[in-house]
């Protein structure tokens, strides 16, 4: 069986804890610093570069639901022309991958 550690620079991925336990249990594995994620969600803005990420972390929600609602509502309000901008930048490197295999 494999499997790939993706992580990011959230506060838990940042944790001293998780960096040692990474550095433990990976020792041997070559983590490229960033790889190509193959979905316009995170890579080209949807979710992060203050657009949900930012408000929905800046400050605690009471319940999983909470933070739902909250990020289903700033997803609402994001504009339209945004997303098909970021939609088409994302086709390039979507076939560059496929054509790299």
């Amino acid at each position: 069986m494999q499997l790939l550690l993706a992580t990011g620079w959230s506060p838990g991925h940042k944790a001293k804890v998780v960096q040692q336990w990474c550095q433990q249990n990976f020792a041997d594995f070559d983590l490229p610093t960033s790889g190509p994620c193959p979905h316009p969600i995170g890579a080209f803005g949807l979710w992060n570069l203050g657009f949900v990420e930012s408000k929905a972390c800046a400050t605690p929600h009471p319940s999983f639901n909470a933070l739902k609602a909250f990020v289903e509502k700033e997803w609402a309000t994001m504009a339209e022309e945004h997303v098909r901008k970021v939609c088409w930048a994302f086709r390039p490197r979507l076939e560059a991958m496929v054509a790299a295999n």
